[in-house]
């Protein structure tokens, strides 16, 4: 995947910048950072961000808002978004269904990555853990971890929350109905006491 930012300084000045799947850009303060192995690519004002669009997208590439308290806000994926662009304090990120608008003074970062059957490669998740989530034959989906549970959030293929369960702190075996859910491809996060941990789930058609 390769993600462009168009950025108009001038009428006669157009930037093209671009980067891989394995950076993530910061938005602080209504500047936005483009970052590659830690160090800063490019950054901007938001404002003066044009669009951001995409290109050679796999079918689990992704967008990722991560909120100042680091849980993740929301999850696109890239098939869904025609371009993203900034109004003011504002991200609008539009989608062929309909368009997101979210506050930029509370996102910490947005972070563009595949998502495979084993998690999601990006700075801020975990994948270390012993999490394991499987779906059984009467519909309920079970996440089974090695240390305390505090949070579990399933994402729709739309990037809609689904579900979102708080837990004490002390579960490590979570059940969670998915009769009357229709069937595909669901993004579970799991927040832990020691990371947070996002898995791909699928519901099949015969489930």
């Amino acid at each position: 995947m390769k993600v462009t930012v168009q950025k108009l300084k001038t009428v006669a000045l157009i930037v093209f910048v671009s980067w891989n799947i394995n950076s993530f850009a910061q938005v602080e303060k209504t500047i936005m950072y483009v970052m590659e192995s830690d160090t800063i690519a490019f950054h901007t004002l938001a404002s003066e961000i044009d669009n951001i669009t995409f290109d050679e997208v796999a079918p689990d590439d992704a967008l990722i808002l991560q909120k100042n308290n680091g849980i993740i806000a929301d999850t696109i994926l890239l098939n869904e978004i025609q371009q993203i662009y900034f109004s003011g304090e504002s991200m609008i990120v539009e989608m062929l269904s309909e368009n997101k608008e979210y506050d930029l003074a509370d996102i910490a970062k947005l972070l563009f990555a595949n998502i495979g059957t084993t998690g999601i490669n990006n700075p801020f998740v975990q994948n270390n853990l012993d999490v394991r989530a499987y779906i059984t034959s009467v519909n309920n989906l079970v996440v089974e971890s090695s240390v305390a549970i505090k949070l579990i959030t399933l994402f729709g293929n739309d990037g809609k929350t689904v579900f979102q369960q708080h837990y004490k702190g002390v579960e490590t075996r979570c059940v969670i109905s998915l009769q009357g859910n229709a069937s595909g491809i669901y993004l579970l996060q799991i927040e832990t006491e020691q990371g947070i941990v996002v898995k791909k789930v699928v519901k099949p058609l015969n489930k």
